[in-house]
C-alpha cells in the first residue's frame, strides 16, 4: 500500500518544484538558481538509485513495501521546509520580489512586508 501511495505524492512535485526555482528566485540569480536546484535533483536522484536496491534485497535491509514509510517521513520533513522557506507570491511582480529578497524579508513575512512598510497605509501589491 504504501509503495502505492508514494508515486502519487512524488510524482506531481517534481514539475512543481521546478516552476518555483524558475519563478521565485530572484532575477538575476535565476540562472544559477536553477542550475544548482537542478545539480542537486540529480545528485539526490543519483545517490537514491545506489542505495534503494540495497534497501529492497531480501539478503540486505529486506524492507520491501515497507521503503514508502521512509519516502512518507521524508516527504513529511520537506512540508514542513516548504511551509517556512517558499514564500507567497501571487500577485508581486518580479521588481517586488527582488526588493523582498534584496531587503531580506522573512519568507512568512513576504504578504504584509508592503502593508507594513508603508504602516497602514497598503500599496497596491498586484
Amino acid at each position: 500500500m504504501s509503495l502505492q501511495i508514494t508515486p502519487w505524492s512524488y510524482g506531481p512535485s517534481i514539475g512543481a518544484s521546478v516552476a518555483l526555482a524558475g519563478e521565485i528566485s530572484a532575477v538575476r540569480l535565476r540562472a544559477k538558481s536553477l542550475g544548482v536546484s537542478t545539480a542537486f535533483a540529480y545528485l539526490c536522484s543519483t545517490i537514491w538509485l545506489i542505495i534503494i536496491p540495497y534497501l529492497f534485497n531480501a539478503d540486505q535491509a529486506n524492507l520491501g513495501g515497507k521503503i514508502g514509510f521512509i519516502f512518507f517521513g521524508q516527504a513529511l520533513i520537506m512540508l514542513a521546509v516548504l511551509y517556512f522557506d517558499v514564500p507567497e507570491t501571487k500577485g508581486f511582480s518580479f521588481e517586488q520580489l527582488d526588493e523582498l529578497f534584496e531587503n531580506k524579508v522573512a519568507t512568512r513575512k513576504f504578504k504584509t512586508y508592503f502593508q507594513d512598510r508603508s504602516h497602514g497605509a497598503s500599496e497596491k501589491v498586484a
